[in-house]
């Protein structure tokens, strides 16, 4: 007896590998960008009104509200992204939407925390800061 192989249906990306490995889901990346944006600002405002109580800032604060800001707003962005690319249930979803989020805050606290820091004092380099105690 011989085995003929029957037909299977393939997955809409195996059929057409050319289409969906081209389409780019450009709603994902501008709502990434948007978020992004808005972090940085959060976090040029956070050094902003950290900077003014104290000329030389402790670090430690600024990372952390940068993270609590993080999390919530990564979490919202990794659901709606995985509602659009992964066949999971809604709680499914927003538990590996957190996890995510979780795993990733701090690295990202710590960038955002970078670039506040950094446009806060490049917006202060025309103003005349206190004189180095050690000249």
């Amino acid at each position: 007896m011989v085995h003929t192989p029957q037909p299977t249906a393939l997955p809409a990306s195996l059929r057409n590998p050319v289409t969906a490995a081209g389409s780019v889901p450009w709603d994902l990346a501008g709502g990434f960008l948007a978020m992004a944006a808005l972090l940085v600002l959060w976090s040029s405002l956070i050094w902003k009104r950290h900077r003014t109580r104290n000329p030389e800032p402790d670090r430690l604060i600024p990372i952390l509200l940068n993270g609590a800001a993080c999390i919530p707003a990564m979490t919202a962005w990794f659901a709606w992204g995985l509602s659009r690319i992964a066949p999971l249930t809604l709680a499914d979803r927003w538990l590996v939407a957190l996890a995510l989020a979780w795993v990733l805050a701090p690295f990202a606290a710590l960038a955002l925390s970078a670039a506040g820091e950094a446009l806060t004092r490049a917006g202060k380099r025309g103003c005349p800061g206190p004189e180095d105690p050690q000249n």
